[in-house]
C-alpha cells in the first residue's frame, strides 16, 4: 500500500489517489469554506455529489458523519439566489422532484 503524500502522514493513500482521507482535499481552494467539499445537489435530472469518504453510508439512502456540521446554505437557478450562513448547523433542505 501506498503512503500518504502529505509530508510526516504515516497513513495510507486512497487507492489512485495520493492522500489519505485526513489530507485528501487539502488545497482545495473555495471562499468560505474549510478544506471539505461541499454537497452539490443539481437538477434537470437529479444529481447528488459529495465527498464519499467525508460522508459515509448509514444504509437505507442514507450517508453521514457526526463530527460534521453545515455551515452555509446556498440555492441558485431559475430565479432562486439564496446563500446564509448556518450558525446552528441545523438545518433541513426538502428537494420535491418527479418526472418530467
Amino acid at each position: 500500500m501506498v503512503k500518504c503524500a502529505k509530508k510526516g502522514c504515516k497513513q495510507d493513500a486512497i487507492e489512485d489517489e495520493p492522500y489519505c482521507a485526513e489530507h485528501r482535499n487539502e488545497g482545495i481552494s473555495m471562499p468560505g469554506y474549510t478544506s471539505e467539499p461541499p454537497i452539490v445537489i443539481s437538477g434537470g435530472s437529479v444529481t447528488i455529489e459529495f465527498d464519499d469518504i467525508v460522508l459515509q453510508r448509514l444504509g437505507r439512502g442514507r450517508h453521514g458523519n457526526p463530527n460534521k456540521k453545515i455551515k452555509r446554505v446556498q440555492v441558485r437557478g431559475d430565479g432562486i439566489d439564496f446563500s446564509e450562513d448556518t450558525p446552528t448547523g441545523r438545518v433541513v433542505i426538502i428537494i420535491h422532484y418527479g418526472d418530467p
